[in-house]
């Protein structure tokens, strides 16, 4: 159910443009804690004004702490967007940026911003690249209990029951357009749409090595945020701006979502499903060779 729900919500959020969502975002409080939204659905906004006077993309891969950067710069005044769908459209097959949605915010982070990076250069090529990044093996091991998005759709075979009636209704065309555009997007940066560790790690190298290589002499910083290395002093000094403390741990809602479930139904079953379904999944469907993985 929990699948049907996030997706029905990308697809009427895809229905308005950013100026009207911007008006619909409010704060959301969980057991006292603020939760970041998955989707820009439900994104929590900054109550402050955007800056102008600066553009930044947080380009680090998922589950290296892209959301307590996003968070903290939300705090500071900036107009954040954590996993902004709406900034790649799905078309013919491919994903296209989404320039005017982007012009909104002052910082967007995540997935879609990782897919973009390139185009985003050549762009913003003054603007600020926060490369938020972690030991390999840690974040493998954050990826392994991750829910990827695609393994519960299909678990609950919703591709196949939703492009059933993609051809005569909108709104499951809608859906099946979300659904090949998250499929793509995990796909383009990581390699799979499930979690598959050898794939993982290839594109997690090829991923470093195209992040070095685009970004010498420009406005970078890299922080290891995940694993406690770094904090908010060298973003601040990074930025001109005056940030002090540690970075605060965020989960999107999605992610504590899934953790709270996981708690309530018990960890090792959780991942034995999951363990259980990549195998099958596998069986009937062979990656492609790594070597295309790290081009």
């Amino acid at each position: 159910m929990i699948v049907y729900i996030f997706l029905l919500a990308a697809c009427i959020d895809n229905l308005f443009p950013a100026s009207v969502r911007m008006k619909l975002q409010r704060r959301r409080t969980i057991e006292g804690d603020l939760v970041v939204g998955w989707l820009s659905f439900f994104d929590v906004w900054a109550r402050l004004a955007p800056r102008k006077d600066k553009k930044i993309f947080i380009i680090g891969l998922p589950k290296t702490a892209t959301t307590s950067a996003h968070f903290a710069l939300q705090k500071a005044g900036f107009k954040a967007e954590h996993f902004p769908y709406r900034l790649v459209n799905y078309h013919n097959g491919d994903l296209v940026l989404n320039r005017k949605d982007l012009d909104y915010h002052d910082v967007v982070s995540d997935l879609p911003v990782a897919a973009s990076v390139e185009t985003l250069v050549r762009l913003y090529p003054d603007a600020y690249f926060v490369y938020t990044n972690r030991d390999k093996q840690k974040w493998l091991d954050s990826c392994r209990r991750h829910p990827w998005p695609l393994e519960c759709i299909l678990h609950a075979d919703l591709a196949r029951k939703v492009g059933r009636y993609s051809d005569s209704l909108v709104v499951f065309r809608a859906l099946m357009n979300n659904i090949q555009k998250l499929k793509l997007l995990h796909e383009k940066v990581l390699g799979s749409s499930i979690f598959i560790p050898e794939v993982f790690s290839a594109h997690y190298d090829a991923y470093d090595q195209k992040i070095r290589r685009l970004f010498k002499g420009r406005r970078f910083i890299e922080l290891n945020i995940a694993d406690g290395v770094d904090t908010k002093e060298r973003l601040g000094e990074f930025l001109d701006l005056d940030m002090a403390g540690s970075f605060e741990h965020k989960d999107c809602f999605y992610t504590w979502f899934f953790k709270k479930l996981a708690d309530r139904a018990g960890w090792d079953r959780i991942l034995g499903i999951r363990r259980e379904y990549r195998e099958r999944y596998l069986a009937r469907q062979s990656p492609p060779p790594l070597k295309s993985y790290a081009a």
